[in-house]
């Protein structure tokens, strides 16, 4: 809420990218891609910062993931 007042769309990024690499960690793929759409509109608040190429690997990583468990239709999908 307080990011959303401030309108920090870094703050934005921050809490959804590290949700983002918890949830591939601990294995939950799908809820991983979830928060990598949600992090993706924040992008522009940290164009200079490595955050941008770790935000990418583990978003591949996560679809990566999801293409080894999903049927052939949904493989193709994810990774279009």
């Amino acid at each position: 809420a307080q990011n959303e007042e401030r309108n920090d769309r870094a703050g934005h990024f921050h809490i959804h990218f590290h949700k983002m690499i918890l949830n591939y960690l601990f294995g939950h793929y799908e809820e991983a891609r979830e928060q990598a759409d949600l992090t993706r509109p924040f992008l522009d608040a940290v164009l200079a910062k490595f955050d941008v190429a770790v935000f990418h690997f583990y978003e591949a990583l996560s679809y990566l993931a999801l293409a080894g468990v999903s049927d052939s239709k949904d493989r193709n999908k994810l990774l279009s």
